[in-house]
């Protein structure tokens, strides 16, 4: 069996769901996802796709970018490990914070 390196599926938007907080500044939606029934997820679906993604978002930009009913490809790609090359551990985070700050 070919080993696979990456899975690109093709979901679309079912909810965003806008959460109150205290804070009023504060930013919380959580999104869920669900396959598309059609030919771009026949490389991980043999028939019906099934599945589930939902993310807890509080970047306004990010909920922004994930709009109801439209249909979005997500890729799967095997990420490092914690020691291993390319691993983001707190000190590459904090950099990249300062960087875009």
């Amino acid at each position: 069996m070919e080993k696979v390196q990456s899975v690109r599926a093709k979901f679309w938007v079912t909810k965003v769901e806008h959460h109150h907080q205290q804070d009023p500044n504060a930013v919380f939606a959580t999104v869920t996802m669900a396959p598309v029934y059609d030919e771009a997820n026949k490389d991980w679906s043999k028939w019906t796709p099934q599945g589930q993604i939902s993310m807890s978002i509080t970047n306004p930009a990010a909920i922004a970018a994930l709009e109801l009913g439209k249909q979005y490809f997500v890729d799967f790609h095997p990420a490092p490990m914690p020691g291993e090359a390319g691993h983001l551990n707190s000190s590459a985070v904090a950099s990249r914070r300062t960087m875009t700050a």
